[in-house]
């Protein structure tokens, strides 16, 4: 009787260490789907952006540019989760920005303005990226800090285009407007995330 236990429960451990090292878990495997996901959206934004210096000069991208460009924002959209606290204050930024209470009649004004705008823009960047870091795993964060350094670097890099124009009184909304494209995309590709 003994006999017939000690061979059933080395049995049945051989069988339990066989499914431990066999068993992986898929959340990395998601996680990972995720960061690709974000970084070919991030690749067909800048393609899209550097066509015609969509930012730039807006007497020279086309309509095309301009309907790619809100294809690509709805494709993203679509997979956030319209209940997202985030996306929620996304929108409402969005709302507030782009219907000023006040008119804008200076230049001061106007710059005042764009700065607001970005730091409520930037802000919110930091909040989901904060967020994202709790929701997934340290190896996969170290991957998100790598293609967040990639990302910051195309955003310094394409911004040399901007240096090269001369704006003249509207050079800091220019800037700024600037900034907070890129940003604005950047948060929403991290609620793909969330």
């Amino acid at each position: 009787m003994k006999k017939k236990f000690l061979i059933l429960s080395t049995i049945a451990a051989i069988v339990l260490g066989s499914l431990f090292f066999i068993y992986k878990p898929e959340k990395n495997t998601a996680q990972v789907d995720v960061l690709s996901q974000i970084d070919n959206y991030q690749q067909r934004y800048f393609t899209i952006i550097k066509r015609n210096d969509l930012f730039v000069d807006s007497e020279k991208y086309s309509k095309q540019d301009r309907k790619d460009l809100d294809k690509l924002y709805k494709e993203v959209i679509k997979q956030i989760d319209s209940n997202n606290i985030y996306y929620k204050k996304y929108k409402q930024n969005e709302h507030e920005y782009e219907n000023p209470k006040v008119e804008l009649e200076t230049t001061v004004q106007m710059d005042n303005y764009a700065i607001a705008h970005y730091k409520k823009v930037d802000s919110l960047l930091n909040e989901v990226y904060k967020e994202v870091k709790t929701k997934i795993s340290p190896q996969e964060f170290e991957k998100l800090k790598a293609s967040e350094k990639k990302w910051i670097k195309e955003v310094e890099d394409y911004y040399e285009v901007f240096e090269s124009q001369e704006f003249g009184t509207i050079g800091t909304v220019i800037y700024y407007g600037y900034q907070i494209d890129m940003r604005e995309f950047r948060t929403l590709l991290l609620m793909l995330y969330l």
